[in-house]
């Protein structure tokens, strides 16, 4: 792996080091099953958007959902107070680049003294208190994690869950996750099988 520093997120930078690139939330469609067991729509998206990119050398658009600029929007606030709260000292990084060309994973910090990330999710209120009962994840976000733990082969990621607004006692609180062997397992070969499709469409689309 390959950790690249120097670079923020979601910037123009950032988003040329992706082009054509499988990251981790693009694992969550990748892993997800569609009707009958085939490939899921989010499947299909993903791999239509990184052909576009590697056929033209452009961005096929982030992602505009309320949620992903909520995110991002308080991110560093969530960020400070898993700090504060544990003590753990994080960097920022632009993204961990895979021993596997075309696959990477942009985490939202990394404590690689600890062999350790952060990912962090803000929630409304109501999914806040919902998970927060239940300390429990969604599969799509475990797959994102995994995907962080099989690119680093490091020993945890702290999915941390904000609350959004955060004037509560406690807004946030963390799960720990370990790695976990099957679905690296399955994610790996997931990876290889994804990347093979993607070229072969690249190549036929180049001819036609």
């Amino acid at each position: 792996m390959k950790i690249i520093r120097g670079i923020s997120q979601n910037t123009p930078e950032w988003d040329f080091l992706r082009l054509g690139s499988l990251g981790g939330y693009g694992m969550r469609s990748v892993l997800a099953k569609g009707k009958k067991g085939g490939k899921s729509e989010g499947y299909k998206k993903v791999l239509g958007n990184l052909a576009y990119e590697k056929l033209t050398g452009k961005s096929a658009g982030n992602l505009s959902l309320p949620q992903f600029d909520r995110g991002h929007e308080w991110e560093g606030t969530a960020l400070d107070y898993y700090e504060i709260t544990t003590g753990n000292k994080v960097e920022q990084v632009a993204m961990i680049q895979s021993d596997v060309e075309g696959h990477h994973h942009s985490p939202d910090g990394i404590m690689e003294y600890k062999r350790g990330g952060v990912e962090i999710k803000t929630r409304s209120p109501h999914i806040f208190f919902e998970q927060s009962k239940t300390k429990t994840l969604p599969v799509a976000d475990q797959r994102q994690d995994q995907n962080f733990l099989s690119i680093t082969g490091w020993n945890w990621i702290d999915h941390v869950v904000y609350c959004v607004p955060d004037d509560i006692p406690n807004p946030s609180f963390t799960i720990r996750v370990y790695p976990d062997p099957i679905m690296i397992r399955e994610i790996r070969i997931a990876v290889r099988l994804f990347i093979k499709e993607l070229d072969e469409l690249v190549t036929l689309m180049k001819k036609v």
